[in-house]
């Protein structure tokens, strides 16, 4: 009996430092909005505690439920701390802090049906800045075999689009400002949104 116990305080030990690590990488990332991380690691602290309640029980039973949650949970939450890392390198960059992480969007004109999810634009011409190439390259072409043009400014990535050179463009979130000073805006809509990963 005691040994049972003490391998699920083992397990609940390991759930513990892999929901550390995953709303650590959560938080640092700025992956979703933060009501959203927020309610995600509150959700998972419940469910850790009613994971140690249930194990707590003397009825076989309810403890075996806790014991089953118990890995459950630690298997998701591994295989997503695996995902997340796999991609931000936020594990490393606790120790070197050598990266940020920045937001990006995807853009086609507004009148334009045909391109209305990122997979549409297999195949096709994406507009870039030069500043950008490396991580945007990286990371999109993960996702999807795309072609891509390298153009010095916003407006220069407008014209292209207009002049059909290109079907889509991607800029940081910082760069809408400009994008709206031009009143151009409102000529473009998004269709994809990502985080990428950026050498400081």
């Amino acid at each position: 009996m005691t040994k049972k116990y003490l391998l699920q305080a083992l397990n609940i030990c390991v759930l513990l430092v892999l929901l550390v690590i995953f709303s650590y990488g959560l938080i640092s990332i700025k992956l979703l909005n933060k009501k959203l991380t927020l309610t995600i690691i509150v959700s998972l602290i419940v469910f850790v505690i009613i994971s140690i309640l249930l194990y707590l029980s003397k009825k076989n039973t309810t403890y075996n439920i806790g014991a089953f949650l118990t890995l459950l949970l630690n298997i998701i939450l591994a295989f997503e701390i695996y995902s997340l890392n796999n991609t931000y390198d936020y594990i490393n960059n606790l120790r070197t802090n050598k990266y940020t992480y920045r937001n990006y969007e995807i853009y086609v004109q507004k009148s334009n049906t045909t391109y209305n999810k990122l997979n549409k634009l297999k195949n096709k011409n994406l507009g870039l800045l030069k500043t950008n190439k490396d991580n945007v390259k990286n990371l999109i072409s993960e996702k999807i075999k795309i072609n891509y043009k390298e153009y010095n400014n916003i407006d220069e990535l407008c014209e292209g689009i207009r002049s059909g050179e290109v079907q889509a463009f991607i800029i940081e979130d910082t760069d809408k400002k400009e994008l709206e000073s031009h009143d151009l805006s409102n000529k473009f809509r998004v269709i994809y949104e990502t985080r990428i990963k950026k050498l400081k």
